[in-house]
């Protein structure tokens, strides 16, 4: 896997905290699509949580208001996250990853680092990387 780093630094090593937010939040977004093919196969889980933590980081960045209940919405997305005995469920990793993502990304909302955008950023690269292939897509329900 190559990492994004150095592209990343150069491009938002001098950049305002909402460009970085920004970049954040679009590595989130197919993560939680990954999150729904791990949904679609363990029956557990919910896509809307983590979506609703990335519409309050959009919502955050178009208004330039204050966030709100961060840590209600990190707490809703950790209790999505896999737990060990789920771990060898297909995409099991994956969404796991995602919730990992969505959380960091809220708990820098406010002041992103670059080392958290390189962290969220990876996090994306290895999920898509990683998914089990062969595995089908979901249907619709």
């Amino acid at each position: 896997m190559d990492s994004l780093a150095p592209l990343i630094t150069r491009a938002l090593k001098d950049a305002d905290p909402w460009k970085r937010l920004t970049f954040m939040v679009f590595c989130c977004e197919p993560m939680v699509s990954n999150y729904a093919l791990y949904r679609a196969k363990a029956h557990f889980g919910s896509v809307g949580v983590l979506k609703d933590a990335l519409d309050l980081s959009w919502d955050h960045l178009l208004s330039g208001q204050p966030p709100g209940e961060v840590d209600t919405y990190i707490a809703r997305c950790n209790r999505q996250s896999p737990g060990s005995i789920d771990r060898d469920a297909p995409y099991a990793h994956s969404a796991a990853d995602a919730c990992w993502a969505v959380m960091h990304t809220l708990r820098c909302i406010d002041t992103p680092a670059l080392v958290d955008v390189i962290e969220v950023s990876e996090y994306a690269l290895w999920t898509g990387e990683c998914l089990y292939m062969g595995e089908g897509e979901p249907t619709a329900g």
